[in-house]
């Protein structure tokens, strides 16, 4: 955004609001006990429901004045009702501005449902329509988005690359490997392929058929199957405590298949560990979205193992639908074929660039807009 305003002869001050009402960003602090941590877990998640919108209105105040010109809601799955509680954040904001006649952009969001019977998705879709909203653009559904959300006809919209997409602009990765191996096998080894672990019932919740059980199974089965044919395989996750907990369970059924050399990397605290991880990698079989979204990034190919229909839109957004995998195919050769022909192909030279431009550029044009006002 700076740039941009830069082209224009704009001076830009940003100022940040935590939409979760944190005073710091989640994932440091102390490890604690398994114990420890879901009762930390539970206290945030009761503090959060009833204290959340509070802590945001408070930043709102500080933060946003009519000397304000734009308030931009940059990326991720905001466009929700069911889980995360962000929903009601998210309404607070935009009627906050909407006060002080701020214009506002969505940008390059997630859109998740829509529900006709639930009052917090209705809610949220109001406030969406206040009229200061000038533009929403998203990541995944544009025909959702359209069809049910904004009410509106002035409301710009369009779909564009998630903001992480251009991440490789400001975050390169560090020279040294977090696999403790040169990728591409440089350093005289095998072949890296990471194993990107989600928490142990995100199939299931997400009524994508993959119990817990069946998901552990998957990944032993994968180990197996790639270190047969030769890779090097590690376990890694987003950063995410539930994850981490799976995968050390997923790591230690490994173990007990008979890889003791079976390692799971620790679990990355921000976005540069998770970047150095992803880009060490020759290949990843993933679970998240955003592991497949850095490995675009970072041209690492990969696979992903689909729970939400969000991930075979970014699929078929990046030209690469079959490598999106639901759980009638989630078989361990499979999965090993489709791994090895996605790093023999890569991804389309200068699609990335072509479709990561497209997320400035609406940007770029909102910022205008506020300017000509």
């Amino acid at each position: 955004m700076e740039e941009t305003a830069a082209r224009h002869g704009m001076h830009l001050c940003i100022k940040g609001i935590d939409l979760y009402g944190r005073s710091r960003p989640d994932g440091g602090g102390r490890k604690g006990s398994a114990a420890g941590r879901a009762v930390r877990r539970l206290a945030r998640h009761i503090w959060h429901r009833e204290g959340i919108c509070d802590k945001v209105l408070k930043e709102c105040r500080k933060k946003m004045g009519k000397e304000t010109r734009a308030v931009i809601f940059v990326g991720g799955g905001l466009l929700k009702f069911e889980r995360q509680f962000l929903a009601p954040p998210v309404r607070a904001v935009l009627q906050y501005a909407h006060s002080l006649d701020i214009p506002v952009m969505l940008s390059a969001v997630g859109v998740e449902g829509f529900d006709e019977g639930n009052a917090e998705c209705l809610a949220l879709r109001d406030a969406l329509n206040l009229g200061n909203v000038r533009m929403v653009t998203t990541r995944d559904d544009l025909e959702l988005l359209r069809g049910k959300w904004l009410l509106r006809g002035d409301i710009r919209s369009g779909k564009v690359a998630d903001p992480a997409c251009a991440l490789p602009d400001v975050t390169r990765p560090l020279a040294w490997s977090r696999t403790g191996h040169a990728r591409g096998g440089k350093d005289g080894g095998a072949r890296t392929v990471g194993l990107g672990i989600g928490r142990a019932n995100l199939f299931s919740d997400y009524g994508a058929g993959c119990t817990a059980a069946q998901a552990k199974k998957l990944w032993v089965g994968l180990y197996r199957e790639l270190t047969r044919r030769g890779y090097r395989c590690v376990l890694f996750t987003n950063g995410l405590y539930e994850d981490d907990a799976f995968a050390r369970e997923a790591l230690a059924e490994i173990h007990r298949h008979g890889y003791k050399d079976a390692v799971c990397l620790d679990r990355p605290r921000n976005v540069q560990e998770l970047v150095d991880i992803i880009a060490s990698l020759d290949g990843e079989i993933v679970t998240r979205l955003h592991a497949s979204i850095l490995g675009y990034a970072y041209h690492v190919p990969s696979v992903g193992l689909v729970w939400n229909r969000k991930q075979t839109m970014f699929g078929e957004a990046i030209r690469h639908p079959e490598r999106f995998v639901t759980y009638d195919r989630f078989d361990a050769p499979f999965l090993a074929d489709r791994i090895e022909a996605a790093m023999s192909e890569g991804y389309e030279p200068g699609h990335k660039e072509r479709y990561a431009s497209l997320t400035s550029r609406y940007i770029e044009q909102f910022l205008l807009s506020c300017v000509k006002t």
